[in-house]
């Protein structure tokens, strides 16, 4: 599933690299929504589901915040991007598409 996500996703880029809007507008929906999504979707059924932080975070190893630290870049560069995609000189880019 993930080599779908990933060739598609660099398609995708491809076609934003040449100016093609409906691709920014994909990227936005697929990665930035969805993708956003389905990580963000665990965390929130643990929270909804009452569990300790305190003794979550006293439990995690080395291996646990790393991968906690990869979701938050992986977040922030996600923003970044669909903050970056829409800009005024983003606009004019695919304006002239």
């Amino acid at each position: 599933m993930r080599l779908v996500v990933f060739v598609v996703a660099g398609y995708l880029v491809v076609r934003l690299r040449g100016g093609v809007n409906w691709a920014r507008w994909a990227l936005t929906v697929l990665l930035g929504m969805l993708g956003t999504a389905s990580l963000l979707i665990d965390p929130v059924r643990w929270v909804l589901g009452g569990s300790e932080l305190e003794a979550t975070l006293a439990a995690f190893t080395v291996t646990d915040w790393l991968f906690a630290a990869s979701r938050v870049v992986y977040l922030g560069a996600v923003v970044a991007a669909l903050v970056s995609m829409f800009r005024p000189a983003s606009n004019r880019y695919f304006a002239a598409g």
